[in-house]
């Protein structure tokens, strides 16, 4: 191995964010809003470092696509308000 773990293997950093949408980021603002709306300096430079994966279908609310993200699990198994998962039917099945 190389000293202080560092490798040739591609470091993946994940953003997974709440109520972010489409336009919300400054590469995605549309010409007719104002500029100075809309300002995502650090994310900009993280993408023009990286990768936008920017084809991903996501539920209106949050709480499928983290579930779906940390458990590996289809969303469509996960209920998609999740307020309380002592309730039936809430969260994410224990088995």
């Amino acid at each position: 191995g190389d000293a202080g773990g560092f490798g040739s293997r591609p470091h993946i950093v994940v953003l997974l964010a709440d109520n972010v949408g489409w336009a919300n980021v400054e590469w995605h603002r549309p010409p007719r809003v104002d500029p100075r709306e809309v300002l995502t300096p650090n994310l900009m430079g993280l993408r023009a470092e990286g990768i936008e994966l920017d084809r991903h279908y996501t539920y209106k609310f949050c709480s499928p696509s983290r579930s779906a993200f940390l458990s590996g699990r289809n969303p469509i198994h996960v209920n998609v308000y999740n307020d309380d998962p002592r309730r039936p039917q809430q969260g994410i099945p224990w088995n």
